[in-house]
């Protein structure tokens, strides 16, 4: 397997607006991406590809537990075909109870209705349900549902010339791997005109750090003493409905969703996550809680999406929803197949009842796979840095907001981050500002505010990695030197990038010092001054196995290291000690 790139280089000329094909040339080269301020290298590494994605397909399998409700979009009925399986002999001793549930001000505070009794069928009147089956008045049966109802939420205006903005994450899935296992949803967006980022960078480590800025525009940590808002406040304040969901109990944001003091938007999943977990077993790590009964969670969030369009779409009203899939993607390459043609029926539906004429749709990643045999590969250290960005836009809006289009698409071929996505999202907000007259006001006022700005506005060939505050750890660009590698000055790199763990150890008593076993890798970096050095290091310690790639150099006499140092391979048992947080990745206990 190799990929082959088709590079734009385009010309700014003076204060020239907009970009104009006359100033492109298009040449194939060994680059994802190369401009004056970043080259990022096509590495194929075909045999590590190959080695990852071995074995048979990871394929869906939700079906392994007997039903005895089903469900469509108004009701829930009792299935009488399957009482055998339940050893059910007398009817009339079967009772259902009928519950439904919702958050009062927050996600921590659940409050379920009393029991409604049905024999055979019931009609959904409420959002969130729970079911419970008797038999002989011992409960043998538990269910969850979601449903699209008409309650009562607040009137927004009719937005005449505005799209919904829908925003699919996807956990852990580079822009590569989305192309190599989902291929036929790759193959939809792209037949559809959908336009990838080449050079969408992450900004941090984890999740949390990259979905942050795209959601404010800020850091966390600038947000502990800024008042930072979130992006669907924008939207509803405009007039749209809004909606947030994900398919795993622990949120989008982690443990800091559940931190929120009241619910964020008109349409919230996690009530409902959280609440369907409590049927699943305790022991499964709550990573890999991938089926609800015979419904995938990711399916679930899927069919709430294309629920809401449709009833949303009767009124003229518009939604703004962000989703966030982790209960496949999470933890091994290959496993995102088994969402390959979810994906597409899902998009396919939307395409036949005409919902993506007035959807303006995201497909994103957080960061490439962070674990693993892959991970510590060259091919993988670099999609690790490159996550999934691809929009689709409707015909309509490539027609009345063309040199936009066209700026974005230029864009693609630029080095970007989740900062520049927040303000391009923000854009969407009101539409009509994207109109030509417009764009050059917003080119001019942009020229003196910051570093990130919309991709509906040039960006600069000559960004790089230093340029917008990128770390050197995530930094995509090719930042090695062809400079001989010394091979004590590894060594010393190494030892002090584990001297560093160390020390963050040392104040965690029930976790063990670690010691150099092996330099798993290296590369020499470029560094600010041509005195001095930098290496990243991969490095294997003992006891325990961690895997950790860091930085270290010359700093005047001094050796220290810098930047995050990345843990590559899972952690599990030997850093049970430790509940959470950062010192988790490093400790190994007593």
């Amino acid at each position: 397997m190799s990929y082959s790139y088709l590079i734009i280089i385009c010309y700014f000329i003076s204060d020239q607006a907009f970009y104009n094909s006359s100033n492109c040339e298009s040449s194939y080269d060994v680059f994802i991406i190369k401009t004056e301020g970043c080259n990022i290298t096509n590495i194929s590494e075909e045999r590590e590809i190959i080695k990852a994605m071995s074995g048979p397909p990871e394929i869906e399998n939700c079906d392994k537990e007997n039903q005895l409700l089903d469900s469509n979009a108004t009701h829930i009925w009792i299935l009488k075909d399957m009482f055998t399986n339940f050893n059910i002999s007398d009817e009339n001793s079967l009772s259902c109870c009928y519950m439904n549930f919702s958050a009062y001000n927050n996600i921590k505070n659940i409050l379920y209705s009393t029991c409604k009794q049905f024999l055979t069928v019931i009609k959904a009147e409420h959002e969130f349900v729970r079911v419970d089956c008797s038999y002989k008045d011992s409960t043998i049966y538990s269910d969850y549902f979601v449903f699209i109802i008409g309650e009562a939420r607040p009137k927004r205006p009719i937005l005449e010339s505005a799209y919904n903005v829908i925003i699919l994450g996807l956990e852990s899935l580079s822009r590569l791997n989305f192309e190599r296992t989902m291929p036929k949803t790759a193959k939809f967006l792209k037949d559809r005109g959908a336009v990838q980022l080449k050079g969408y960078n992450k900004v941090g480590y984890n999740s949390f750090p990259n979905l942050f800025p795209l959601l404010t525009g800020r850091s966390f940590n600038s947000c502990e003493t800024l008042q930072c808002s979130f992006i669907w406040e924008l939207y509803r304040n405009a007039g749209y409905y809004t909606a947030l969901g994900s398919d795993s109990v622990v949120g989008a944001m982690g443990s800091y969703e559940y931190s929120w003091p009241t619910i964020p938007t008109d349409y919230y999943l996690q009530p409902f996550m959280a609440e369907a977990n409590n049927i699943i077993s305790h022991h499964v790590n709550v990573y890999d809680r991938r089926c609800l009964k015979n419904k995938a969670f990711y399916k679930i969030v899927l069919n709430y999406i294309k629920g809401l369009l449709q009833y949303l779409s009767h009124n003229k009203d518009k939604l703004f929803g962000f989703f966030w899939e982790e209960s496949v993607s999470h933890n091994i390459l290959k496993k995102p197949q088994i969402m390959d043609e979810g994906y597409l029926n899902f998009f396919t539906e939307l395409e036949s009842n005409q919902l993506l004429d007035d959807t303006i749709l995201i497909v994103l990643g957080d960061h490439g796979m962070r674990w693993g045999r892959f991970a510590k590969t060259q091919q993988g250290r670099l999609e690790g840095n490159l996550p999934l960005f691809s929009i689709l836009v409707p015909t309509s809006f490539r027609e009345t907001y063309k040199d936009a289009y066209t700026n974005f698409q230029v864009n693609s071929n630029r080095l970007t981050t989740p900062y520049d996505a927040y303000r391009t999202i923000v854009d969407l907000v009101n539409p009509k500002l994207l109109k030509n007259h417009h764009l050059k006001i917003s080119l001019k006022e942009n020229k003196s505010n910051g570093i990130y700005h919309s991709l509906f506005l040039p960006v600069s060939a000559n960004r790089s990695c230093m340029s917008i505050g990128i770390d050197k750890a995530w930094c995509a660009c090719d930042l090695s030197t062809a400079e001989p590698i010394q091979k004590r000055e590894i060594v010393i790199a190494a030892t002090v990038i584990l001297n560093r763990i160390n020390k963050m150890l040392a104040d965690f008593p029930k976790c063990q010092t670690l010691t150099l076993r092996n330099i798993v890798g290296n590369a020499n970096m470029k560094a600010v001054s041509i005195r001095e050095r930098t290496y990243k290091v991969i490095l294997e310690a003992t006891p325990g196995g961690g895997i950790f790639q860091g930085m270290a150099g010359r700093q005047r006499s001094q050796w220290v290291a810098f930047g995050p140092i990345m843990r590559l391979n899972k952690y599990a048992k030997e850093t049970s000690c430790m509940e959470s947080g950062l010192i988790k990745l490093y400790c190994v206990c007593n």
